[in-house]
């Protein structure tokens, strides 16, 4: 007995080195071996859109043009409060002056140049316009409807990207899915294909033979064949996805979503949509701020015949302390001088077939500006109608399809239990299976082009991304 509790004692001491020389030495050495998992980026749609007009260099150029129009704008508004306000200060030197018998007004003084001195000559001139018979309150109001210009232009670039990166992101979905569905069906033929020849090993059933094993191992490289495409147009959707976020290609990147599913979205009768793309639609803003741009711009070549009042006016001040200041209003010393004046002008360009000329261009840059966006709003008229006829046809695609799948479901089923029983069927079983495949693809299919639907439906109205 005593030497029973000395060998289980032995064998609780031995157990506690192990587990402290284990706790000091073998767990970090394991904990050293265990590689560690490699980053991987992974965004949501929310987070890609945001991340690629972030990124986007034609985004940034846009940014640029407004900053550009912004800058003019403040240019012409600063036309309206002493548009000329300058100073030049010039600073050099001047000769004496030889007095004769002590007479500056002498006929014989003459200047000195053996003796120079400091000279300095300062001028402050200024006008504030009055009158400008519209030329300046016209300049205003098309620098800030060149903003508007480009505001639109901002929100255009934005939907592109947002239908970009919206039908990518979908696209690795629909990858997803099918990739998935592929090895779904390559496990139900395995599985046939190793009852099958387990059963023609057994021999008990005369009425089998090889030709259904080689029709299950031909089914099998055909889907072998469907994983390689599969995979190689999801490469292509993850590295469209990385070069629009801006992301290294040595990083590893997915979409954090799993499975692809409709998009929730109530359909409405194209005159809804029709009026949504009044409102929103950046082009339509965009040639209608343009317009109303050209128009002020045409009331500004109007305005050149008509005169400009101002009022003018300014100081000059000369000094030069080696000489004498004459304080006489008849003579003027240009090296010592004192003048402060102000008027009233009226300018006003002569050159009236020159003026004519601008006017008529003017005119026909506004004509050209309204046919254009006639024209744009003929081709979004199209558009709207185009993509509403194929979110009706994307939308009852799926509806059909997920019924078409819930039949080639059963059939599967029904085949497969069939097969397992006996393995008489493994052709009918290969066309279930063929067939579910092709219908449940078709249903991720259906469900990708219904969602992009939604997306272009939302992009031709102007609303992509104000949800």
């Amino acid at each position: 007995m005593c030497k029973n509790r000395r060998n289980i004692y032995l064998i609780h001491i031995c157990l506690v080195i192990a587990c402290n020389y284990g706790l000091f030495f073998g767990v970090p050495r394991i904990l050293q071996a265990v590689p560690q998992q490699e980053k991987i980026i992974r965004l949501n749609l929310k987070q890609c859109l945001e991340r690629a007009v972030e990124k986007d260099p034609e985004m940034m150029a846009k940014n640029a043009d407004l900053g550009i129009a912004e800058a003019q704008y403040l240019q012409a508004l600063s036309m309206k409060i002493l548009p000329k306000f300058e100073l030049t200060n010039a600073l050099t030197v001047a000769p004496g002056v030889n007095i004769i018998n002590e007479n500056l007004l002498d006929l014989e003084t003459r200047n000195n140049w053996r003796q120079l001195g400091l000279f300095n000559r300062l001028e402050v001139s200024f006008i504030q316009p009055i009158f400008s018979f519209g030329r300046i309150r016209g300049g205003i109001e098309a620098a800030r409807k060149g903003i508007e210009v480009r505001e639109h232009g901002i929100k255009k670039q934005r939907h592109k990207i947002t239908l970009r990166i919206t039908k990518l992101y979908f696209s690795r979905l629909l990858s997803k899915e099918l990739l998935a569905l592929a090895e779904e069906a390559m496990s139900t033929v395995e599985k046939a294909e190793n009852t099958l020849t387990e059963l023609l090993k057994e021999g008990k059933n005369p009425d089998l033979n090889e030709a259904d094993l080689y029709r299950l191992k031909l089914f099998k490289v055909e889907l072998e064949r469907m994983k390689r495409e599969i995979n190689i147009n999801n490469e292509l959707s993850i590295s469209a996805l990385k070069s629009s976020l801006d992301i290294h290609e040595d990083e590893k990147f997915d979409i954090s979503d799993e499975f692809l599913e409709a998009r929730p979205h109530e359909t409405l009768g194209i005159e809804n949509y029709f009026e949504l793309k009044e409102k929103c639609r950046p082009e339509i803003g965009q040639m209608n701020a343009a317009l109303a741009a050209q128009k002020k711009l045409s009331d500004v070549s109007f305005s050149f015949y008509y005169p400009q009042i101002f009022i003018g006016g300014g100081t000059t001040l000369s000094f030069t302390p080696i000489r004498d200041d004459i304080n006489n209003p008849y003579l003027k010393d240009p090296f010592n001088y004192k003048s402060v004046f102000v008027y009233l002008g009226i300018s006003m360009p002569l050159n009236f077939r020159q003026t004519r000329a601008r006017v008529i261009q003017a005119k026909h840059e506004l004509n050209k500006i309204e046919a254009q966006n006639t024209a744009i709003q003929k081709a979004i008229n199209l558009e709207v109608q185009k993509a509403y006829l194929k979110h009706l046809e994307a939308k009852k695609n799926m509806e059909e399809f997920q019924k078409a799948l819930t039949i080639s479901r059963e059939w599967k089923m029904t085949e497969q239990i069939s097969f397992d029983l006996d393995g008489m069927n493994a052709k009918d079983l290969v066309d279930a299976v063929q067939a579910y495949l092709k219908t449940k693809a078709s249903v991720f299919q259906a469900i990708f082009e219904y969602n992009v639907s939604i997306a272009e439906l939302e992009y031709v109205t102007g609303t992509l991304g104000n949800h």
